[in-house]
């Protein structure tokens, strides 16, 4: 199910497009730096932003959710290639 078949706000669309803008710089970022450290601390500017979201349902938080971690689940992925692909 898709975040916006929920009926969001436009507060809540531009709200959580700025969370997964975010996520999505962060991960950009550690692959380009190839650290953890820099994607640990973004993680947890992320979830600060998403305590900040007021008027979602667990529907709509659940999907934001699962978004956020197949982003950060596809850094992964991606960091595993540079890795056995530079040795």
């Amino acid at each position: 199910k898709s975040f916006y078949d929920s009926n969001p706000t436009e507060k809540q669309i531009h709200h959580v497009q700025q969370i997964w803008r975010t996520k999505l710089n962060s991960c950009e970022r550690l692959i380009r730096e190839k650290t953890k450290r820099t994607f640990q601390d973004t993680t947890t500017i992320v979830n600060m932003n998403l305590l900040s979201v007021d008027n979602f349902i667990p529907v709509m938080f659940a999907i934001i959710e699962a978004r956020l971690a197949t982003i950060e689940q596809r850094t992964q992925v991606i960091m595993e290639f540079i890795n056995t692909s530079s040795h």
